[in-house]
């Protein structure tokens, strides 16, 4: 069995970045990358809530490679507040879990320098988080 088939989003992520000069494996690694992400549930919107009014942290988000998002903002984004939270905070409150689009602001990082921006991705392209 091919390892590709086995591997989890954070080995695939590794392997994608690792096979920048190997087009038909990025490729092969893009493809499951894409299939995973449709079923991939790591982080509900509540859990986000959660870190980022509940406990007051800023949060690094990090995205899967073949996502909009990581298309969008780059690997990762600093999420300083969730908008829009009357829906998630009442799912919150009832220890109901959710999933779907995010409405952020934070920035970007780009080299040394970073920019102010607000945000929308879904919480099916969340690689990892960092609590910062």
């Amino acid at each position: 069995m091919n390892n590709i088939e086995t591997s989890d989003l954070n080995q695939l992520t590794i392997l994608w970045f690792a096979s920048e000069y190997n087009l038909p494996l990025r490729e092969e690694i893009e493809d499951k990358l894409q299939k995973l992400m449709v079923t991939n549930k790591r982080f509900s919107r509540e859990v986000l809530f959660e870190l980022n009014f509940v406990y007051k942290r800023v949060i690094a988000v990090h995205f899967i490679p073949t996502s909009n998002a990581f298309k969008e903002y780059g690997a990762f984004v600093t999420m300083r507040k969730l908008l829009d939270i009357e829906e998630i905070k009442q799912n919150y409150e009832n220890k109901i879990e959710t999933f779907g689009c995010i409405k952020a602001s934070g920035f970007v990082s780009e080299g040394l320098e970073s920019r102010d921006l607000e945000m929308s991705f879904l919480t099916n392209e969340i690689l990892e988080i960092e609590r910062r």
